[in-house]
């Protein structure tokens, strides 16, 4: 299913979450790229720079792709949130946190141009050391309209056509549980990580669930105040959640 985005009428969502632990590597997300059909990716560049490509054949389209400038992508080790929309009038929008980094079009090489596809050319991430991925998705819908607040997990939906959560900790293959029910594998060196602890037991590392804003951490030692109340009511002595 996730092929039917390559169709000019349909817009399409590519989305990840994406930690930079060290600067002077190239991370991409996702990458689909046949000769003679298709090349669409989304990347991060060794300086921070987020770039873009969304073209049918190369002879259909002119021009270097769409960048932006050095520094946009944090290396500060913390996950973050990094979308790209193409909407059907042929309008794109990039998104870093739920804010807009860059949009535009339509035109130039960043659309596709035909409706020809190769059913064979297969979905890519593409790593190197010091970047870490915990969730890619592909929807053939146009997700983001505007500024939104980025979901910590996602849960399958009529849109969605592929999800990869890199969630198994161990072995060298992923699971798509999207509706293609694809297996994926993964070549070369890699390490799973434990991304930390999870106290509410809601899938989502305390730190990212403080960083959210989804928990509040008022003594901020790391810990959700919600679990340090659960432990000791009497922390929270007017009852609203917070130390």
């Amino acid at each position: 299913p996730h092929h039917s985005i390559m169709n000019t009428t349909v817009p399409a969502t590519m989305e990840a979450w994406i930690a930079a632990e060290t600067a002077g590597t190239h991370f991409v997300p996702f990458v689909r790229y046949s000769p003679s059909a298709e090349h669409k990716s989304i990347e991060i560049w060794e300086n921070g720079r987020v770039k873009w490509l969304y073209a049918g054949r190369p002879w259909a389209h002119t021009g270097p792709c769409v960048e932006t400038g050095p520094g946009v992508f944090p290396i500060d080790g913390e996950f973050h949130h990094l979308a790209f929309v193409r909407r059907n009038d042929g309008t794109w929008v990039t998104f870093l946190d739920g804010a807009s980094i860059a949009a535009g079009g339509p035109g130039g090489c960043c659309w596709l141009t035909c409706n020809t596809i190769n059913a064979n050319t297969t979905s890519k991430v593409l790593g190197a050391d010091g970047w870490l991925i915990r969730g890619m998705r592909v929807s053939d819908s146009e997700r983001y309209a505007g500024a939104f607040t980025p979901e910590d997990t996602w849960t399958p939906d009529g849109s969605t056509v592929m999800l990869v959560e890199f969630d198994e900790g161990q072995g060298s293959q992923v699971g798509d549980v999207g509706p293609a029910n694809q297996i994926g594998t993964i070549r070369g060196g890699y390490e799973w990580v434990a991304l930390g602890p999870d106290c509410n037991g809601n899938g989502v590392v305390d730190a990212d669930d403080i960083a959210s804003g989804f928990s509040s951490d008022c003594d901020l030692d790391g810990v959700p105040d919600e679990c340090e109340i659960s432990g000791d009511a009497e922390l929270d002595c007017n009852g609203n959640g917070v130390l």
